[in-house]
């Protein structure tokens, strides 16, 4: 007989046993997992999720069941063929979340490795132009902007910026320049 199932004072052996007992029963089958937090630099040390309050490298028992209403993208060929896209919101485990979560980690595993960018550097004259303009339009200090010039000059080379490409870019550069030095009191 198992310990559930012992005789109390309130039900005999015989006895069915009650919707409480039968709902404790169904908790203690149900598959829990833990959920950890690892803040990184800067992030508190408490968070709330979900309606769950999760404390720095402290587990939480999680239930399986428990799932977080996600906007989910579909998309749906129309018969004329063109293609709608639209937001449905769907019931995803909250495990399943927190594995996908550089945040947390589920059940003692190593927390989801997030990826950095990669820098994007051209490979070609008409790649490098571009890049030369944007970092050009976004200069603050002529000093930086000379030193950042001369530094690129290995990787003018390696794009094959020609002296027609150079002299394309050198009056953004120059003008971009007189900008931003300060005028003379």
């Amino acid at each position: 007989m198992a310990e559930n199932d012992k005789p109390t004072a309130k039900t005999g052996a015989g006895d069915k046993p009650t919707a409480a007992q039968l709902q404790t029963q169904a908790k203690a089958a149900e598959t829990v997992d833990e959920i950890t937090y690892h803040p990184g630099e800067g992030d508190p040390a408490r968070t709330k999720w979900n309606g769950l309050e999760f404390k720095a490298y402290v587990p939480v028992k999680v239930s399986a069941k428990h799932t977080v209403a996600v906007p989910i993208r579909e998309e749906i060929k129309q018969p004329d063929g063109s293609i709608i896209t639209r937001a449905v919101e769907r019931r995803i485990p909250m495990l399943e979340l927190a594995r996908q979560n550089h945040k947390f980690s589920v059940n003692g595993e190593a927390p989801f490795m997030h990826k950095m960018g990669a820098a994007r550097v051209p490979t070609t004259p008409d790649e490098y132009r571009g890049y030369a303009i944007s970092w050009i339009a976004a200069s603050t200090a002529a000093s930086a902007m000379d030193a950042r010039w001369e530094a690129e000059e290995t990787l003018r080379e390696k794009c094959g910026v020609e002296d027609t490409d150079i002299a394309y870019l050198r009056p953004f550069f120059e003008a971009r320049r007189e900008q931003v030095t300060p005028a003379a009191a």
